[in-house]
């Protein structure tokens, strides 16, 4: 009732302190990556956690309501008479049975409970996060830019730190040799400044 990934953030945060009780880890040294459907889970689990140094979010999205009305990225160029395509499916099911599961089952739509999606979304509770936070994505994946241009405004407006890096002419994730070089030389500089 309190949404697909509620208590993801409290999952790993008794995951960090069992490493750090072990002395596996240094606890002001832990980054959360989080890319594609790990993206929005990246950066609900920063709103709620302040147990990370830094959040990487790569290729996904930020909020929820918007997600599910609007076109799959580079698929609007080929989906015309579906609004780009449809992002229904990872949201309508009631999570019952193999035929029901969905990454993100809301188990209603948001014309039946739209709170419930707005709520959820990180892109709402931007001003909640603690850490400098990395967003990358690229223009040609299937999910839309714009879902991460609206989650750096949302950062920017609430002046928290971030960094945006996009990627022209990629999909889902940089495949060029020199987009790649590029991506960790940055994320290495965003880790170490």
């Amino acid at each position: 009732k309190d949404g697909p990934i509620a208590g993801m953030d409290d999952i790993l945060d008794q995951t960090i302190d069992a490493l750090v009780a072990q002395k596996l880890v240094d606890p002001e040294r832990v980054v959360l990556y989080g890319f594609s459907q790990g993206g929005i889970s990246s950066l609900y689990v920063a709103t709620q956690s302040d147990k990370f140094a830094a959040i990487i979010s790569m290729n996904g999205w930020s909020d929820f309501l918007s997600h599910y009305y609007g076109s799959r990225g580079l698929m609007r160029y080929f989906h015309l008479d579906q609004n780009g395509g449809d992002n229904r499916w990872r949201y309508e099911c009631a999570e019952e049975g193999a035929e029901h599961l969905c990454p993100f089952g809301f188990g209603s739509t948001p014309f039946e409970n739209p709170e419930l999606f707005a709520r959820m979304s990180p892109v709402t509770m931007a001003d909640n996060i603690s850490a400098p936070v990395m967003l990358i994505h690229s223009d040609l994946d299937y999910f839309d830019i714009a879902q991460y241009d609206e989650m750096f405004g949302a950062l920017y407006r609430t002046g928290k730190e971030a960094r945006y890096v996009r990627y022209w002419g990629e999909g889902h994730g940089p495949s060029s040799p020199a987009n790649i070089r590029d991506l960790w030389r940055r994320i290495d500089d965003f880790l170490t400044d």
